[in-house]
């Protein structure tokens, strides 16, 4: 399967001015065909950076976004001329477009704006509905680059009507790309490494980690046709499950506390949470369906026993969080306890962290649900 770069042209996006959206959306496409992205670059409109990064290219498919304007400063036409040793050409056709859509608007064409019909020769010149700027591709050495322009709209108006169709015929692509994510709560993302790591160096299906506060998502991408796809990510699956079977999994098309909500409904269990640490932002989260009956009670501990459960219809929460060195903003100067109890059995869990900012109340939340989830089961 070929690989790819995405190349994002414009001095406004390396300075902080523009945010690159553009490459993101074209990855995310490219993954749908099974085509890897290597590279995400932005550069500035500087022809001797356009060269070079082309020149250094390794992918079977380049791609430059931006940079096919009629000013002075956009110098994609030209950068790729030079790499690939071809003359550029005003293509009458194109030209011939320009004045109209400029007609059509009432405006008058300038000479500058003539840049835009300019394109190497042996390029194939893709016409844009949509704008002033035509794109084009060409084919050099063992690659094929693309050249499209950096509005959005624009752009990918072009890629999904020209340019993926191109793809999918010039590399023969028939395979097509699937994937699942697994929700992992109660590990660290260095555990759950420790513990998959050799099946993330596997082509296909590719495992990848995504850590967020108090969740790591295990992504299992696989390639093939359907019966295949399926089978290797089923595969794979089971044994990620196998080796991470001593804690929280999620494997359905749910959010942890969606599918911790639909547990305690399932079961017939009210809530209670008796919360010192994270000023109702538990409650507010977890309590955040009509079909579920949770309470929320902020305070001290010694406010708020009354509200402690006898009965097993009922599970109450108790989560105290503290800091040891209150001048200091540290995890590890902080720590977290949390009781589980519904009257006939009880939890209990220690965490070596306090809460303080929205990054502790997240990890705080993922903790709790990860333990209810534990307690349910």
């Amino acid at each position: 399967m070929p690989k790819a770069e995405i190349y994002a042209l414009g001095s406004e996006i390396v300075l902080g001015q523009t945010i690159d959206t553009n490459s993101a959306w074209i990855s995310s496409k490219l993954n749908d065909l099974g085509i890897e992205t290597v590279k995400h670059v932005a550069i500035a409109d500087d022809i001797e950076i356009i060269k070079s990064v082309l020149n250094n290219s390794t992918s079977e498919i380049i791609i430059i976004g931006g940079g096919l304007g009629p000013t002075e400063d956009d110098l994609t036409r030209e950068a790729i001329a030079e790499v690939t040793g071809k003359t550029l050409y005003k293509d009458p056709k194109l030209l011939e477009e320009i004045e109209n859509r400029f007609r059509k608007r009432g405006f008058i064409l300038t000479k500058n704006n003539d840049k835009q019909a300019m394109i190497p020769e042996t390029a194939n010149a893709i016409h844009n509905p949509n704008g002033t700027a035509p794109a084009f591709s060409i084919k050099w050495q063992d690659k094929i680059i693309y050249a499209l322009p950096g509005v959005p709209h624009e752009m990918k108006w072009l890629f999904e009507n020209v340019v993926l169709p191109e793809l999918i015929q010039s590399f023969s692509i028939k395979t097509k790309i699937e994937y699942e994510t697994l929700k992992v709560l109660g590990m660290g993302e260095s555990t759950v490494d420790d513990k998959i790591g050799d099946l993330m160096v596997i082509d296909n299906p590719v495992v990848g980690l995504l850590a967020h506060p108090g969740q790591v998502d295990v992504r299992i991408t696989a390639t093939g046709e359907d019966n295949e796809r399926k089978t290797l990510i089923e595969q794979t699956k089971k044994e990620i499950l196998e080796r991470l079977k001593e804690t929280t999994i999620i494997s359905e098309e749910l959010t942890p506390i969606e599918y911790l909500q639909n547990l305690l409904i399932k079961n017939n269990k009210d809530l209670i949470i008796l919360d010192e640490a994270s000023n109702g932002f538990i409650t507010s989260e977890i309590g955040g369906n009509t079909n579920l009956n949770v309470t929320g009670v902020s305070g001290r501990s010694s406010e708020v026993e009354k509200f402690q459960t006898k009965t097993n219809d009922t599970i109450s929460v108790s989560i105290k969080s503290e800091y040891l060195d209150k001048n200091v903003n540290n995890l590890a100067k902080g720590k977290t306890y949390i009781q589980i109890s519904d009257g006939t059995k009880e939890i209990t869990e220690y965490q070596q962290f306090g809460v303080r900012s929205k990054i502790d109340k997240q990890r705080l939340l993922m903790l709790v649900v990860h333990l209810l989830i534990k307690f349910c089961v």
